[in-house]
C-alpha cells in the first residue's frame, strides 16, 4: 500500500461498503497487516479497519493478534506508533496490559523515542490513576536524564 490515492479509496471503501464488501477486505488486510502497520498509508488502512471493527470483538481480536508480536517495534515506528495510537483509542482498558507491561519493561528507553512517547502517553491518559501510578514510577528511576530529553517532558 504505497499508493496515496489507492489508500484512500481502501479506506472510504471499509468506511462506507458493504458488510460484504468490508469482509472481503478485511480478509486480504489481515495477513498483511505486519507490512502495512509500518508504511505511510498503509498504517492508515489499518487504523480504519480498527476503528471501522470496533463494535466487532471477533475482528478486533484477530487484528490485535496480528500486532501483537510487533509492538515493540511499532511504538518506536514513524507509521506503527500510530496504528498502536488507534489501538488505545479504541480497545478496552483490560486489554491494554500487554502495552502496560512492554512499557513497564522497556518504557525508559522507549520514552527517549519520539514515538514511542508519544504511545506512552496516550496510554497514561486512558489507564486508572493505580495503574497509570505503576508505569510513571517504572519511568522515574532517573529524572534528570528525563529533564534533559526533547521526548519524554
Amino acid at each position: 500500500m504505497d499508493n496515496a490515492f489507492g489508500n484512500f479509496a481502501i479506506q472510504k471503501i471499509i468506511q462506507y461498503g458493504t458488510k460484504h464488501i468490508q469482509e472481503s477486505i478485511f480478509a486480504r488486510i489481515l495477513p498483511n497487516i505486519k507490512f502495512l502497520c509500518t508504511k505511510m498509508y498503509g498504517c492508515r488502512v489499518v487504523q480504519m479497519s480498527i476503528d471501522v471493527f470496533k463494535n466487532d470483538d471477533d475482528k478486533l481480536s484477530m487484528i490485535l493478534k496480528e500486532i501483537n508480536p510487533l509492538i515493540l517495534s511499532l511504538f518506536q515506528d514513524k507509521h506503527g506508533n500510530h496504528v498502536l495510537q488507534k489501538c488505545v483509542d479504541i480497545i478496552k482498558i483490560q486489554k491494554l496490559d500487554e502495552l502496560v507491561f512492554i512499557i513497564i519493561k522497556n518504557g525508559k528507553q522507549m520514552s527517549y523515542n519520539y514515538y514511542a512517547s508519544r504511545v506512552i502517553k496516550k496510554v497514561l491518559y486512558k489507564l486508572p490513576k493505580k495503574k497509570a501510578a505503576e508505569i510513571i514510577d517504572s519511568l522515574l528511576t532517573d529524572l534528570k536524564s528525563f529533564f534533559v530529553s526533547n521526548c519524554s517532558n
